[in-house]
């Protein structure tokens, strides 16, 4: 009876180790996966990052976004891509939340989060390794700067707004996203109202001036210089234009 108990423990304990041995095998061969899987994702990552440095390549991600190949030296390894818009705030987040939508000071177009993916076979949930980071615009030189439509001559009549958008061209002659802009307005031997949007980007010039003697909007024509300026990678630009007050 003794001996029948012995080897039934024996056995018990063989078929254990069996067991955990197996498992620690598993675990080995999904561990080496799992390291090769990641290094697939990262030097993928590192070729995406490199690739949208170069040639304007940032603004057209459509050869990232769904992109599938894989490795010749582990050729069951699939690796995907794809990237999204991320919208940040200048000067931050905390600040800016303040402000309705439309009022916030947004840089919708100078990040992406892209994300890298691969996947080994069976098909598994838990056989994936997945890698993401935040790519930023590559800096250009800001060039020029200028508005976008035409302003009359002279600007009127009393009381009539003009709406006025303003962009920034990098050497290349292409428009830089997300730019803010500060607009000023000199008064010559006329004077106008001008209200630009808290980015800078679009502002409304009124035929107006303020009185504050009388409280009252009078028309005060004659000439004015209207200003526009951006700053990026801490040089700036400017725009002047002078123009023509209507009475």
């Amino acid at each position: 009876m003794e001996t029948l108990i012995a080897i039934f423990i024996i056995t018990f304990a063989v078929l254990e180790m069996a067991a955990l041995f197996r498992s620690a095998l598993d675990g080995a061969k999904r561990a080496n996966k799992v390291a090769v899987a990641t290094n697939l994702a990262n030097k993928r990552m590192e070729e995406i990052v490199y690739w949208a440095s170069y040639d304007n390549h940032f603004a057209n991600w459509g050869p990232i976004d769904g992109a599938q190949s894989s490795d010749s030296h582990y050729p069951d390894f699939v690796v995907s891509s794809d990237s999204e818009p991320v919208t940040q705030f200048s000067p931050c987040t905390l600040t800016e939340e303040r402000f309705p939508a439309g009022q916030q000071r947004t840089l919708s177009k100078a990040a992406r989060n892209v994300r890298v993916r691969v996947t080994w076979p069976p098909s598994d949930s838990r056989n994936k390794v997945e890698v993401y980071t935040l790519v930023g615009a590559p800096p250009v030189v800001l060039d020029e700067v200028d508005i976008n439509e035409p302003i009359p001559n002279p600007v009127g009549p009393f009381g009539s707004s003009l709406n006025l958008t303003v962009y920034g061209l990098d050497e290349d002659g292409n428009k830089i996203p997300d730019l803010f802009f500060d607009w000023s307005l000199a008064a010559g031997t006329g004077n106008a109202e001008l209200l630009p949007s808290r980015d800078g980007r679009s502002a409304t010039l009124r035929d107006q001036a303020y009185n504050p003697g009388t409280e009252t909007y009078e028309a005060a024509p004659g000439n004015a210089t209207l200003r526009v300026r951006a700053t990026y990678m801490g040089l700036s630009k400017n725009r002047n234009r002078r123009i023509e007050l209507a009475p």
